[in-house]
Formats: structure tokens, C-alpha cells, sequence
């Protein structure tokens, strides 16, 4: 066999066991119930996206639409809060929706939700 036979052969066993890698798929939330200290996040999917999604905080009540939810997939939250001042919106809990792999988190869709004890809640896509 000559080297370059040799060269072809390990090439195609190179891209043969490559096309049939494993890739790593999301799991999506179907639902989803969160309680901390400060904030209750409860949630629903239909066809791995997000149509329900309740957040109560600083005792309100908040049901977002599903045009503030916008088509959103997730398999993460994290949740962090502080007791700020009261001039700079007081009390605030963050919220961070968004989709992540092993590899990191998938830049292209995430929210944050924002709410402050002063202002309610408001919504930010990153």
C-alpha cells in the first residue's frame, strides 16, 4: 500500500466517524416552579416554548404575555437579587432566562427579567 492510499484511508475513517458524532441537544423546561426568599418564578412550555410564565415578587403579582415571552426556550435560570437604595429603584430581583449547553451559554436567546420593589417589573433581551 503506498502512503498516499494510506493518507486516503485514514482521511475517510477521519470523516466517517465524524459524520456520525454526537452533538448535544437541549432539554428544554416543560414546566417549571422556582422559590426563593424573595421571588416565586413558575412556568409552562408547549412545544418547547415558553406560553406561561408567572413571577411574584415584593408581594405582586406578574403574568408576562406571550409577546414579552417571544418564542423564548430555556433549560436555565439563575436568580440573584440586592437591597439597593431606594433612589436607585430599591429592592431589586434579577432573572435570568436563558438556553445553556455544556459548552457554555447560546448567546442568541436570553432574557433578563427585572423586578424592583419601587418600579415593578420590566423586561430586557440581551
Amino acid at each position: 500500500m503506498s502512503i498516499r492510499q494510506v493518507i486516503c484511508t485514514l482521511l475517510t475513517i477521519a470523516f466517517t466517524n465524524l459524520a456520525f458524532a454526537s452533538q448535544e441537544g437541549a432539554e428544554v423546561f416543560q414546566t417549571f416552579s422556582i422559590n426563593t426568599a424573595a421571588v416565586s418564578v413558575k412556568g409552562e412550555s408547549n412545544e418547547n416554548l415558553i406560553n406561561s410564565l408567572i413571577v411574584t415578587a415584593f408581594g405582586d403579582t406578574h403574568q408576562l404575555s406571550k409577546g414579552q415571552l417571544d418564542g423564548l426556550s430555556i433549560n436555565g435560570i439563575q436568580i440573584s437579587g440586592e437591597t439597593g437604595y431606594p433612589s436607585l429603584e430599591g429592592e431589586t430581583v434579577y432573572i435570568k432566562l436563558f438556553m445553556g449547553f455544556t459548552s457554555g451559554i447560546a448567546k442568541y436567546k436570553y432574557k433578563y427579567i427585572v423586578v424592583s420593589k419601587e418600579n415593578g417589573l420590566s423586561i430586557k433581551n440581551i
